[in-house]
């Protein structure tokens, strides 16, 4: 399928020979508009909109529909001006210093994308030691059989994604360094700065545990999330127990909520009251055998998804660096797989 182009509304030279540039290494054609009622004949059926600064404010009195996918455009730095002429034109953003700043590039090379958006897995322990890491990566192994995956790490006290997939000593972007540099954030350049193995990608914390901060912004994660599911089959978010600003920003934005529980009366009350904090539809996960499913489900309040027993051999995998899924047919990936099949997650997707 042909990608619809990029709508340029400028009179500016500089400017278009800027955008004519990034849209011509994303392989996206361009559509330039010097008057408003160009730009309006063809601002609905573009993939991308770039308004320039020069022309802007005139853009703005015409009220155009809203729609997404609109950037003001500055080759200098913005002002009070731009900011309100961004408002009144629908803007999602303005890219000030563009020459320099490379942002349109990132952003046309992601409209080039032809993929539909990945589906979001949020996995939330129901009580400590109930395993949801291990679950969270071993989705996100499956998942990388099927396309691209990324798993995420939001959980600042726990083991950490990298250790449980034996990626530790793997280059790559993590929290620290992503934290540390706030701004738009491009899914493809997120997808090859993490570390990663095949198809499989990962971001989370650094090495020593001093270097890790206490908890992480909720506006960065949220911005993490939308990046890599633009670019990404599958992104499993292991998230830990609560209900804090960071968790609720990514359960508002995942396709399915995933609460591991073991069956004990201590398991089961404990997810009861997770389900409550969450106050969202959840599947479970119940690991090992106990209470019945039936009476579990009901004094959880969520429907049971999928029971897996203990496997064999986790421990030593996971010790050798394998990850936690050594086999698609073992306990885990027979439920790795099956929550996959049933959220229709990375089905008959292949990367590109």
């Amino acid at each position: 399928m042909t990608n619809p182009g990029v709508l340029v509304v400028t009179d500016d030279a500089a400017l278009l020979q800027e955008v004519q540039r990034s849209a011509a290494g994303a392989g996206l054609p361009l559509q330039q508009a010097r008057e408003t009622g160009v730009a309006l004949a063809h601002w609905a059926s573009a993939a991308a909109v770039l308004v320039g600064a020069d022309l802007a404010v005139a853009l703005g009195r015409a009220s155009p529909r809203r729609r997404p996918h609109v950037h003001l455009v500055c080759l200098g730095e913005a002002d009070e001006l731009h900011f309100r002429a961004a408002v009144d034109v629908g803007a999602e953003s303005v890219i000030a210093n563009a020459r320099e700043s490379g942002v349109i590039a990132d952003l046309l090379a992601e409209r080039a994308e032809s993929r539909p958006p990945g589906q979001v897995v949020a996995v939330v322990p129901g009580s400590g030691g109930a395993g949801a890491s291990t679950l969270a990566c071993a989705l996100a192994q499956a998942a990388a059989a099927r396309g691209r995956a990324l798993v995420i790490d939001c959980d600042p006290r726990g083991a950490g994604v990298d250790r449980i997939l034996g990626l530790e000593s793997q280059l790559g972007l993590r929290w620290t360094a992503l934290t540390a540099s706030p701004g738009r954030i491009s899914g493809e350049s997120l997808r090859s700065a993490v570390p990663r193995r095949g198809e499989l990608g990962l971001l989370t914390w650094g090495g020593a545990s001093a270097s890790r901060p206490t908890a992480l912004d909720a506006a960065c994660v949220r911005d993490v999330v939308e990046a890599a599911r633009r670019v990404h089959d599958v992104v499993v978010v292991d998230l830990p127990r609560g209900d804090d600003d960071v968790v609720r920003e990514v359960v508002a934005r995942s396709d399915q909520v995933l609460l591991v529980v073991r069956p004990t009366v201590t398991g089961v009350a404990a997810a009861a009251r997770q389900v409550g904090a969450l106050d969202t539809r959840v599947g479970l996960v119940v690991r090992g055998r106990g209470v019945g499913l039936d009476s579990l489900a009901r004094s959880v309040g969520a429907e049971v998804m999928a029971q897996m027993g203990d496997q064999r051999g986790l421990d030593e995998a996971v010790d050798l660096g394998l990850g936690p899924l050594r086999s698609l047919r073992s306990p885990l990936g027979r439920t790795a797989t099956g929550l996959l099949d049933a959220l229709g997650a990375g089905a008959g997707r292949r990367a590109a």
